[in-house]
């Protein structure tokens, strides 16, 4: 009777503990969704008021759009200026409806480093194709007229261009349609089922892996000196002889 009663108590301590701790996780949880989607929502603003003004320039070599309708302060009010806001207001109200309900990470806490390394594999590439276009227009265009300067800092100065702003839209409009994917169930179970995978893997112990990367660096580095010095040795012989080319 007291064993049973002993085995009830202690049932009901790890069932509260359990309790607890899946409380804690969906806290963590719901906390980090919470951030994701403050951030997603910066992020939606941010590439409507780029592309908002990357429309402004685009349009600046048609006369139109250039007229001056009236001036505040220092802002000349043209055509091409209202229609940049617009644009950009609505691509913001756009984005959000819809991506309304899918701005959150789903299940943050399955499949977190598979998803991370995509997202962040990902920008590298779109921030490397946002810095190719900011250097594309020639220094004649108006994408490379210069609004504005800051610094000198660390002995350079850095000058705000157009083309500033289709170039970050690049990476925002390409971050967008990543989320939009990633947010997919088959996307998105596919990578949470992908680290499940990776953490069956049984990894090599750090004197097995040591020896096996010694290994493959003496017999690369052996090879690479082999054909260096065979290398060497045709070109002088193909010399010699005044063939090749």
């Amino acid at each position: 009777m007291a064993n049973a009663k002993k085995g009830k108590v202690e049932e009901g301590a790890v069932k509260a503990v359990k309790d607890r701790s899946d409380g804690s996780s969906k806290g963590s949880d719901s906390a980090s969704s919470g951030t994701f989607v403050l951030f997603a929502r910066v992020w939606i603003v941010l590439t409507g008021i780029c592309l908002g003004v990357s429309s402004k320039y685009l349009v600046a070599g048609v006369e139109f759009f250039g007229k001056e309708l009236s001036k505040m302060g220092s802002v000349s009010v043209t055509p091409g200026l209202l229609l940049g806001i617009a644009v950009g207001v609505l691509l913001i109200l756009g984005l959000f409806r819809l991506f309304k309900g899918r701005l959150d990470w789903d299940l943050p806490s399955q499949g977190k480093w598979v998803r991370l390394t995509a997202y962040l594999f990902l920008m590298v590439l779109m921030v490397f194709g946002g810095f190719q276009m900011h250097a594309w227009p020639g220094m004649d265009s108006v994408w490379a007229t210069t609004l504005a300067s800051v610094g000198p800092f660390l002995g350079k100065t850095f000058e705000l261009r157009p083309v500033f702003f289709p170039s970050l839209a690049v990476v925002l409009v390409s971050g967008l349609v990543c989320h939009f994917l990633f947010g997919r169930v088959t996307w998105r179970t596919f990578m949470i089922d992908t680290e499940a995978e990776l953490k069956k893997v049984s990894w090599p112990d750090r004197p097995e892996w040591v020896g096996s990367s010694i290994v493959v660096l003496v017999v690369v580095s052996t090879m690479a000196i082999f054909l260096y010095l065979c290398d060497i040795g045709l070109s002088e012989i193909m010399n010699e002889i005044n063939a090749g080319f």
